[in-house]
């Protein structure tokens, strides 16, 4: 009877918790934890934050802001009332215009979106810079707009930025005024090189640069003398890759894309040489070498005068801090796996190690064969990615670098 008594007593005290509860609202919570939930919003959707309250209002601002990318769409985006709220307080900003016919002026042009920063940004507060999906003639800005948009840039220290059709006018000229001299991260795709302003001189604390380049219709000899001239002046970089993107598959195996890839391992070849510190280069910031089929409608392929064989990985006992390095091969009788393992097992610098194949040889009957005993001795792999799509009948060499390779 006592038992049955207090049960009442149980069923009100629960109700009474649960009425507790149910009036606790947002603004309950503090600053840090809406700091955290509130960067998980949109652009957008902050702007109608700040509408709310002043609470609210003042921790989107101050909080939120100043560590967002905060996202223009010259397209569509209210740009003046997000820079009226926003611009004192904004360290990033991404301006884009996707999806647009080049004979299509944007709604916001990009001079203006550079006026309003002025009109209601902080000088020396914009520290990261992105522009996609904009054509040459987006990038139209005198030098005298320049000069005053220039307090306002000088602090910028990432700029990624790309032109979807050039003429080489208005953005040889945008690249040429924008400050470089704090620049440490560097994203080209599609850009014109210009020895005007690619130099350790114009660049001197560039640490990471990554290119984009489209083959088809570019001038590779010209990228390739250009960034080769800069290597040479022995820049401080850490990381550094040349990306072939928007190819066509049938163009891999042409000769253009024989000359691209050539291009491309005779940068490494500099880089060895001159920046021996570097840490990652290469396809997806790693030390990329992609070895080719040795002949292409009957023309033998050769890097920097030398034919494929040992000699061509002899550069990769130059680089001192190798920390990453990615081996990809596409020809069908790749021989060199065994000299590219027992560098890269004699320095020990790698912590990130690759390998995909699309044709794995099988272990005999290579000019250098791998040793398993020079991957037991890579010690500081923490992170292996292994991909075979070869046959089954390869040795299943994968499998044999994934069991010597047992130190991760």
């Amino acid at each position: 009877m006592e038992k049955l008594a207090k049960a009442p007593m149980i069923r009100r005290s629960l109700t009474k918790v649960t009425n507790t509860q149910s009036t606790t609202s947002l603004t309950d919570m503090n600053d840090d934890c809406l700091t955290s939930v509130f960067d998980y919003l949109d652009t957008a959707n902050l702007v109608n934050l700040t509408k709310t309250n002043k609470r609210l209002n003042n921790i989107v601002t101050h909080r939120v802001i100043p560590r967002k990318i905060v996202q223009l769409d010259m397209q569509r985006s209210p740009i003046r009332a997000m820079m009226k709220l926003f611009g004192g307080t904004i360290t990033r900003i991404s301006i884009y215009a996707h999806n647009r016919p080049s004979n299509q002026p944007c709604i916001s042009s990009f001079a203006e979106i550079f006026h309003l920063l002025t009109v209601y940004g902080t000088p020396g507060k914009l520290q990261q810079l992105t522009i996609n999906g904009l054509f040459d003639k987006d990038y139209e800005i005198s030098s005298n707009e320049f000069e005053n948009f220039r307090p306002y840039l000088e602090n910028i220290h990432t700029l990624s930025i790309g032109v979807k059709y050039f003429e080489n006018v208005y953005i040889k000229r945008f690249m040429k005024n924008i400050p470089k001299q704090n620049l440490r991260h560097l994203s080209l795709d599609n850009i014109p090189l210009s020895s005007k302003w690619l130099s350790v001189q114009s660049l001197p604390r560039l640490r990471n640069i990554c290119m984009y380049v489209k083959v088809n219709g570019q001038n590779l000899h010209s990228i390739g003398d250009k960034l080769t001239r800069y290597i040479a002046e022995k820049p401080q970089l850490s990381t550094f890759d040349v990306v072939r993107v928007n190819v066509p598959t049938h163009t891999f195996m042409s000769q253009m894309g024989i000359e691209y890839e050539l291009m491309r391992q005779h940068i490494q070849i500099e880089l060895s040489r001159h920046v021996p510190n570097i840490t990652q280069s290469g396809t997806a910031k790693t030390n990329s070498m992609v070895d080719q089929p040795t002949s292409v409608t009957g023309q033998s392929v050769t890097l920097a005068n030398r034919s494929y064989g040992k000699a061509k990985w002899e550069h990769l006992d130059n680089f001192t801090n190798l920390k990453n390095f990615s081996l990809k091969t596409h020809a069908k009788d790749f021989r060199d796996a065994g000299e590219v393992f027992r560098i890269l097992a004699e320095r020990n610098t790698i912590g990130y190690l690759e390998s995909i194949s699309g044709f794995i040889p099988r272990t005999e009957n290579t000019s250098y064969p791998v040793q398993f005993d020079h991957l037991r001795r890579m010690t500081h792999v923490k992170s292996l990615q292994l991909v075979d799509f070869g046959r089954l009948h390869s040795d299943n060499f994968v499998g044999k670098l994934f069991e010597n390779l047992t130190r991760l």
